[in-house]
């Protein structure tokens, strides 16, 4: 509210009008409740508190070389370019598939994070969710198997990989995944354009609880499972001396 100028769409990289979608949580929130309130053309000016904005994080300004003060208030000069388009998005489902992932063969899902802490760390089935759990060779439950389909499937209970409630867990019919090898995630297949974009946005790599990461502390467990949203990179190592069920 000084005038200090900590952001400016138009002065930084590129220069170009920010483009977001209302209401899927890209912008800040003052922007999602002022913004449908005006036109196409219409220019204004957005007084936003603090907890609409940058709140109490500690965020280094785009422009002007210095961190935003925590907690305050702030006011953007808006122009609607364009409004009520629909976004253009790559149609996901006729895209090639590159995977390292090989059908139907025995394999072990591997939490990268965790080979810093000297303890291999599997996606486990555990009474029909999907857990990380210490590597144990002779366990099934720790197996899966990719299928023709592009379903992940536990060799252990023969149940499919799911996250469509926001938690990875196993039935009868799991979603469909892959392996992105360039950046060592599981990804999910995901939908093209619908009005409610906010299930695949928030779905897109799989992330499930850790548990027992570092044997004996009950605290590091708890930290583990409270840094569950980072747990999305993946090493793939194959059971060549386990069987292969098809």
């Amino acid at each position: 509210m000084d005038g200090r100028v900590v952001s400016d769409s138009r002065a930084e990289p590129g220069g170009l009008p920010k483009t977001f979608a209302l209401g899927a949580h890209e912008v800040f929130s003052c922007w999602d409740l002022a913004i449908p309130k005006l036109k196409q053309g219409a220019k204004a000016r957005l007084t936003c508190p603090s907890y609409f904005a940058w709140g109490t994080a500690y965020t280094w300004a785009p422009i002007g070389g210095e961190p935003i003060p925590l907690g305050s208030d702030v006011y953007f000069d808006i122009d609607v370019v364009e409004c009520n388009r629909t976004p253009e998005f790559t149609e996901y489902f006729n895209q090639p598939v590159t995977t390292t992932m090989q059908p139907n063969r025995c394999m072990w899902l591997h939490l990268v994070e965790a080979d810093a802490t000297g303890n291999e760390m599997v996606l486990t089935e555990q009474e029909g969710r999907a857990i990380v759990h210490n590597k144990q060779r002779g366990d099934t439950s720790q197996q899966w198997k990719w299928t023709d389909k592009q379903k992940l499937v536990n060799i252990g209970t023969g149940t499919e990989l799911d996250d469509s409630n926001g938690d990875a867990t196993l039935g009868k019919s799991g979603a469909v995944w892959w392996y992105d090898s360039e950046n060592m995630r599981i990804q999910k297949r995901i939908q093209a354009y619908t009005e409610d974009r906010n299930s695949w946005v928030m779905n897109k790599y799989l992330t499930v609880p850790k548990e027992k990461l570092m044997p004996g502390s009950e605290a590091d467990v708890l930290m583990a499972r409270a840094a569950m949203d980072t747990n999305k990179t993946w090493r793939i190592e194959y059971c060549d001396d386990a069987p292969h069920r098809n």
